[in-house]
């Protein structure tokens, strides 16, 4: 199962998009919710996370700050930067640290969903689970098993 991470200081704004995106991903990922940068590096040293959705401006630690720190513990995360901010050069940052989106947060579930669903299915598929075969002794002819 994947897993999502939405950091955002706004309490509301983060437990709601997690109930939103919990609903839609049900079955697919799992979603988590924290309110700053220092907790979500907290979680993403003790397990991976697939897809990151964080505001870019927190109090303690920028969605910018986070990002930089995210790609040297898991290169493999998809950013995407959920914001109210729509000044450029908080998109041409985000962009030169590779995000894989910058949503503005007026632009409504839709495209947060849309958004969330195109990086899940960027994500290498996992590995199928191959079950050992049950070995089964072949009766003898003539035997009584």
């Amino acid at each position: 199962m994947k897993q999502i991470l939405i950091v955002d200081d706004e309490i509301l704004i983060a437990d709601t998009l997690q109930e939103t995106l919990a609903r839609a991903t049900a079955g697919r990922a799992r979603v988590q919710v924290c309110y700053s940068g220092a907790e979500a590096l907290g979680i993403m040293r003790a397990q991976p996370v697939d897809v990151l959705m964080t505001d870019i401006n927190m109090p303690d630690c920028s969605g910018l700050q986070l990002h930089s720190q995210v790609t040297a513990l898991q290169p493999d995360c998809r950013v995407i930067y959920l914001t109210g901010y729509s000044e450029f050069e908080y998109a041409r940052q985000a962009l030169d640290q590779r995000a894989f989106a910058y949503v503005l947060k007026g632009e409504g579930d839709d495209m947060i969903l849309r958004t969330v669903n195109r990086a899940l299915g960027t994500l290498p598929l996992p590995p199928p689970k191959i079950r050992p075969a049950r070995r089964r002794t072949p009766a003898c002819p003539g035997s009584r098993s």
